[in-house]
């Protein structure tokens, strides 16, 4: 059962590399689904996905980290880490339409 806390970890780890890099994308258009020319403000759209995309890796260090010292909580963490990346998920599709352009 710890080695479901050593993959939480280290999916953690990945989920931060990946919300960091969409956090500082800039002006690039580094999530799919989104073109560049609806997105009035590129950047902003990057900076407002990113920093709810680093809920996952939270998520994912913390019940890593306690599923270390208690196996349950890495069983716990993968299935509260599924729903949350579900969650932030529509939470990205919902909040991207105040950064489209209106035609």
């Amino acid at each position: 059962m710890a080695i479901l806390s050593v993959l939480l970890l280290m999916a953690g780890m990945l989920l931060g590399v990946f919300a960091l890099a969409v956090r500082f994308a800039g002006d690039n258009a580094i999530l799919s689904g989104i073109r560049q020319g609806d997105v009035s403000d590129m950047a902003a759209l990057n900076r407002w996905a990113g920093n709810r995309l680093l809920v996952l890796p939270v998520v994912a260090l913390a019940f890593g980290a306690a599923g270390l010292r208690e196996p349950l909580y890495g069983v716990a963490g993968l299935f509260v880490l599924l729903v949350a990346g579900f969650g932030i998920i529509g939470w990205l599709m919902l909040g991207t339409e105040r950064f489209r352009v209106s035609r």
